[in-house]
């Protein structure tokens, strides 16, 4: 027990010295009321900072949530390193000079441990990047997510992970002419992005474990009608939630997987030409498969039925769209085997 307790104590005591490193700077860097992008850019992050901060520490109170926020220990330390950094920067400026814009200009001009204050600007913005990120893969773990929320936290992976390796690439750059007396510095600096990039890696290893929710909510199947949600795939990319839907006399409606064999029969007796559609499909090899042709097939039905229906372009779940009698596509899911992620199709009035 001792080293568990050791260990969530320290954690406080950094997410605690982070905030203040945070907010001193914060505060310090808009004294200068400096109207340069650069200067707001970097207050833009801090505010971010201290807000996503004051989230973490209310999470961190209590016992039972601060061992899983172990994995932000990095990044913290990272963004606890870069803006004492960038204090000292400031400080050694505002020697020099009590003016203002005296002070930006030396600081926007100024090296520091081999570094120019965009360089430090973009270890901030990549650092407060990387902690958002592993926070948010410590979340997921513990709720559900939708398709949409993955996906954006895919797309600040993606630019996170490219950030770094930028800066880390330059640093190796300058490393091979660097005097002796700056290399142990390059080197702790290569440390910090070398570990921002890992727990990239961490966090994207999380994202492609976890399910997305799909919502099926507030949709009615009318009088006869057919209504089916969920996917012929086995395996199951997202998880289904269904909540306020309405179902008319003599409709049927069901959200799970299904075997090709039971939509074929569900099918047959509320959409004959859908069904058909849906064994054409299930003839063809997977590999040979596109959402280009099940969207053209599936399209020309619905235009058959309803030739003012609006279409969605995407691949996936087919849905109904509210007063029409016609089949539309919506995307719930990246999956690139499945055939027909749900089928919904609403009987005539």
């Amino acid at each position: 027990m001792a080293e568990p307790t050791r260990l969530a104590s320290s954690l406080l005591a950094l997410i605690s010295a982070t905030y203040k490193s945070i907010t001193f700077l914060y505060e310090e860097t808009s004294r200068l009321q400096s109207q340069r992008q650069t200067i707001k850019d970097v207050l833009a992050d801090l505010d971010a900072l201290v807000k996503l901060l004051t989230t973490i520490n209310r999470r961190a109170q209590q016992p039972s949530e601060v061992a899983k926020l172990e994995p932000i220990r990095v990044p913290l330390n990272c963004c606890d390193t870069v803006c004492k950094e960038l204090h000292e920067m400031l400080a050694a400026c505002t020697k020099r000079s009590k003016d203002s814009q005296a002070v930006v200009r030396d600081l926007l001009n100024m090296r520091y441990r081999g570094k120019s204050f965009d360089d430090m600007k973009k270890r901030l913005s990549s650092y407060k990047a990387t902690l958002i990120i592993t926070f948010r893969s410590v979340n997921i773990q513990d709720h559900s997510v939708t398709q949409e929320e993955l996906l954006d936290l895919g797309g600040l992976i993606g630019g996170a992970k490219e950030d770094l390796e930028d800066q880390l690439e330059q640093l190796r750059e300058i490393f091979a002419t660097a005097d002796t007396s700056l290399r142990d510095i390059l080197k702790s600096d290569q440390a910090h992005l070398q570990s921002s990039l890992d727990s990239i890696a961490r966090a994207r290893r999380i994202a492609n474990t976890i399910l997305p929710i799909i919502n099926i909510v507030d949709n009615r199947a009318g009088h006869g009608s057919l209504s089916l949600w969920g996917t012929d795939n086995t395996k199951p990319t997202f998880d289904l939630t269904v909540a306020r839907n309405e179902i008319g006399v003599g409709a049927v409606s069901s959200a799970g997987t299904y075997s090709p064999e039971t939509l074929r029969e569900l099918m047959k007796h509320h959409s004959p030409d859908v069904a058909l559609v849906f064994q054409e499909l299930q003839t063809q090899s997977s590999s040979s498969r596109s959402d280009e042709k099940l969207h053209s097939l599936l399209n020309v039905i619905s235009g058959k039925r309803n030739q003012e229906a609006s279409y969605i372009s995407a691949p996936g779940l087919l849905t109904r769209g509210k007063g029409s009698d016609s089949v539309s596509l919506q995307q719930p899911t990246t999956s690139r085997q499945t055939v027909t992620a749900g089928l919904s199709r609403m009987g005539r009035h």
